[in-house]
């Protein structure tokens, strides 16, 4: 008879198994699947908020330890200090209150760190004061990385889950960034990944 522990996240673990409870990965595109190549635009429902005078394309996707990737190029000059990506649009149905728990996967594959001050996913909220939930705010590494974040909301509407770039105004700018498995879903911490099948943006 195998015997049952619980976690930290009251996650139940049955002799290496692991059972969580029943969560939806909110974002409807977390594989990246769709859209144009070498363009400033994006996967199906993934959308650039603000370029800051810089390009924004999409170069690569593929998967990584079990995991679908893309990869941007993020080159130019900037003309303002940050860059917000959009990983699903338009927001997600959201109450104020409600905890949410967001984050993806995350590493540097090309260029340079070069003048970027630091790297998050956020929860950005669509009403009230607009409120920014975010990550540890850093620079990535070269290794794919998760990382995640859980916030109680504070205005109603809606929500954009989204990864960000901070750098230094008026500066050259041009790394590659892997995003990989992004989620957002309703609950008090991240969960195992969830992904639809493969061919399938749902």
């Amino acid at each position: 008879v195998s015997q049952s522990r619980y976690n930290c996240r009251g996650v139940a673990s049955y002799g290496g198994m692991l059972f969580e409870g029943q969560r939806t990965n909110s974002i409807t595109n977390p594989r990246g699947d769709g859209g144009t190549f070498n363009n400033n635009s994006g996967p199906t429902n993934w959308s650039i908020f603000s370029a800051s005078g810089l390009n924004v394309h999409m170069v690569g996707r593929g998967t990584s330890n079990g995991l679908p990737y893309v990869d941007f190029r993020v080159f130019g000059t900037s003309s303002n200090t940050f860059l917000v990506y959009a990983m699903q649009n338009p927001a997600i149905a959201s109450s104020a209150g409600q905890i949410w728990s967001s984050g993806g996967f995350v590493s540097v594959v090309g260029g340079s760190l070069s003048n970027i001050t630091h790297f998050d996913f956020s929860i950005r909220e669509t009403s009230g004061a607009s409120t920014v939930h975010s990550s540890e705010r850093s620079l990535p590494t070269t290794t794919l990385t998760r990382r995640s974040f859980t916030a109680t909301l504070t205005g109603g509407a809606g929500i954009f889950p989204a990864w960000n770039l901070q750098f230094l105004n008026n500066a050259a700018i041009d790394v590659t960034i892997r995003i990989a498995a992004p989620q957002a879903e309703l609950g008090a911490f991240a969960s195992t990944p969830i992904l639809p099948p493969v061919g399938t943006i749902a």
